[in-house]
């Protein structure tokens, strides 16, 4: 079963419209003139033009609250509360009777004829194992890289990355300088200033 509960705030904000601010400034100008020409070109005396300045401004007052139109903007802020009540589960128990089936271990007898084995001899080969002779692999002490002009020395981390197809080996230096070949920076230049 579920409950919802409701409550509301309701907050109200009074808005001017803007849309008429522009002829209210005109407007007020307007009124300034004419109180300026009373005064300077008619020569109104100080109460009469005080009288004056004072209808003008209950006048432009009026004027104003009309132009301006305030509106009221309501919020109205809802919250909804919803209670939900769990259901309740009754435990049932109910008991089943099973026939309870028994198996009775007999032995059974069984004979085995075992087959009889015969012995033969056969010769059986025996193999030696020749030794094998190492493979002629040369150590180059430089590996150097046709794609990047770079060598390196055989044990630099770099020059393992090296791919075969542009892998160039060589024991001596001043074949990579000849070839126009850049030296390592981590393994040959760092070693000489060391």
């Amino acid at each position: 079963m579920d409950n919802y509960n409701s409550s509301q705030n309701v907050n109200e904000h009074r808005i001017w419209n803007e849309n008429n601010v522009l002829f209210a400034i005109f407007s007020w100008f307007f009124i300034a003139l004419i109180e300026f020409i009373a005064v300077f070109i008619l020569k109104l005396n100080s109460e009469y033009s005080i009288i004056l300045a004072f209808f003008l401004i209950l006048f432009y007052t009026v004027l104003l609250f009309f132009l301006l139109e305030p509106e009221i903007l309501r919020e109205v802020n809802t919250r909804e509360t919803r209670t939900i009540e769990k259901p309740i589960f009754k435990e049932v128990i109910k008991e089943i009777e099973k026939p309870v089936v028994r198996f009775v271990d007999r032995p059974v007898e069984r004979i085995v004829e075992k087959p009889v084995i015969q012995e033969i001899e056969k010769e059986v080969p025996v193999y030696i194992e020749k030794l094998r002779d190492k493979l002629n692999i040369p150590k180059y002490d430089y590996l150097g890289s046709s794609q990047t002009k770079v060598y390196h020395k055989h044990l630099c981390r770099f020059g393992k990355l090296i791919k075969k197809k542009y892998k160039v080996s060589s024991n001596s230096e001043a074949f990579y300088k000849k070839a126009k070949y850049k030296p390592c920076k981590m393994c040959i230049v760092k070693k000489k200033k060391g």
